[in-house]
């Protein structure tokens, strides 16, 4: 999975939080590392705690460009949750199947997570979402056809 830091300011990346208050290293190397959403994610709230230059940035303290994104996108895998439960397919009627086990959550492309979100939805579950998992992915129509036959 692509690896993504938050820099604090113009010298530090985060390294942890204690008591509130928020760590730092000037070592990229030494910094926590997350996944883009939630890297992007912590780099909003701590903007909101008064860090005002708070922003994502790939392993090596710069800040990706919007092609850059677009290509993790389509590399990063998703599962989706709902009811407590993963999303693991749908059975033969055509309902869909979860199972708490998460080693048997089914890995999606983002376009194809959002799709089974909205699907889950329709069917009830409005608690249904989408987790950042690893990495992959390339045809998405397909992709959601053989997670949810006949849609």
């Amino acid at each position: 999975m692509d690896t993504f830091l938050v820099k604090l300011d113009s010298t530090d990346f985060f390294t942890s939080i204690k008591n509130d208050v928020l760590y730092g290293t000037p070592f990229p190397g030494q910094a926590k590392s997350f996944g883009y959403d939630e890297a992007d994610k912590l780099a909003r709230e701590f903007r909101e705690k008064g860090y005002p230059g708070a922003v994502a940035t790939d392993r090596y303290g710069a800040t990706p460009t919007a092609a850059d994104l677009i290509s993790v996108k389509r590399r990063v895998q998703y599962e989706v949750r709902f009811s407590g439960y993963y999303f693991v397919g749908v059975n033969a009627a055509g309902r869909e199947q979860g199972s708490k086990d998460h080693s048997q959550a089914l890995k999606m492309s983002q376009e194809a997570a959002i799709e089974i979100v909205r699907k889950l939805k329709r069917a009830r579950h409005l608690d249904a979402t989408i987790i950042e998992a690893g990495s992959i992915a390339t045809d998405v129509d397909a992709e959601v056809e053989k997670i949810w036959p006949g849609n």
